[in-house]
């Protein structure tokens, strides 16, 4: 999901919840492009493969988001999980 106008804002959410979790903090970024995935196995990301539920691959799924959406840049973030994955992402 993406709201919103300006420099683009990845937010990812933490374990448990879903990219819902966050739409309260996004609708307050007016100034922002905040995009929401569901991060891998959770919400509509289904992954049951628990091989594939490794840091690098949540990295390289933001990565592969951002080259999707043709973004050279964005600010990512998030809370738990998703804090973790924006902590470990490429600069």
């Amino acid at each position: 999901m993406s709201i919103g106008t300006g420099p683009a804002l990845v937010l990812l959410h933490g374990r448990g919840p879903d990219h819902r979790s966050l739409l309260p903090l996004a609708r307050l970024l007016a100034d922002a492009t905040e995009v929401l995935p569901d991060v891998r196995g959770y919400g509509r990301s289904v992954c049951a493969d628990p091989a594939r539920h490794t840091w690098a691959q949540y990295v390289a799924d933001v990565v592969a988001l951002l080259a999707h959406l043709g973004l050279e840049r964005a600010v990512v973030g998030g809370t738990g999980l998703g804090g973790t994955v924006a902590l470990r992402a490429p600069r």
